[in-house]
């Protein structure tokens, strides 16, 4: 999912580089929307991972610390 994400947002600003923004401003405009909900979307993802990852670590560190492992 992640790396669909980060393709998207990558072929997303190769659109973007490649319209002019004065000629094409309804398409440009639209595919600037695009990007930004992916980036939002993966930005989400990755902090979601963090805040998992941070909470599996506290698990493990009180169980380590209470004797359980």
């Amino acid at each position: 999912m992640e790396q669909s994400l980060k393709r998207q947002v990558s072929d997303l600003k190769e659109e973007l580089g490649s319209i002019n923004m004065t000629d094409e401003f309804a398409k440009y405009s639209k595919i600037q929307r695009k990007l930004i909900k992916v980036t939002d979307e993966l930005k989400n993802k990755n902090c979601l991972s963090i805040t998992a990852w941070f909470f599996i670590s506290g698990f493990v560190f009180r169980m380590l610390v209470r004797g359980f492992f």
